[in-house]
């Protein structure tokens, strides 16, 4: 657009990630089963999909043969971690050595969704070449994760909705 000066790109993906999951029992036998927090000695799987459609736009504008001024506005998403799917067995019974689940416990993490906007200034002639942006991002059902000390387990939460913003100088 405008003589080659505009250029504005929409974009739309489909992004999916399955995960297929397979506890393998760990063989310690029911006896030291609560030492591995009672599922590792059952065997379980879990199929699950985490799938979002993924919109974007982005703009160019050269306001000089130096100097171009962009922006751009994108969907985006994160799955939650393949350990996630480790010790969901509830009520683990044992017979002949082999575990078996009496229930799975629920996946609570849900995949964490973002919108990103950038705006920026990139400078260019045949000495220097730098660009500022400014960037600001935010987050629905972010993803977090801890440690526990006492289980020696680490888990995912969704935290909420988190801002990040900033500037980058290049």
């Amino acid at each position: 657009l405008l003589n080659d000066k505009l250029i504005v790109v929409p974009s739309l993906s489909y992004r999916e990630i399955q995960r297929d999951f397979t506890n393998h029992p760990s063989g310690l036998g029911a006896a030291n089963a609560n030492a591995v927090n009672g599922s590792s000695g059952a065997y379980y799987e879990v199929h699950k999909t985490y799938s979002e459609v993924l919109p974007g736009l982005s703009a160019s504008f050269q306001v000089t043969p130096e100097l171009q001024a962009f922006a751009g506005l994108a969907k985006n998403f994160k799955a939650p971690g393949n350990f996630e799917y480790y010790n969901l067995g509830n009520g683990v019974s044992f017979a002949n050595g082999v575990g078996t689940p009496g229930s799975l416990a629920p996946l609570t993490v849900k995949q964490e969704t973002s919108t990103n906007l950038d705006l920026g200034l990139r400078y260019r002639n045949s000495v220097l070449k730098g660009s500022v942006t400014a960037y600001f991002v935010d987050f629905k059902d972010r993803i977090a994760r801890s440690f526990n000390p006492d289980t020696l387990v680490s888990h995912d939460w969704n935290v909420g909705s988190t801002t990040t913003q900033g500037l980058e100088v290049e």
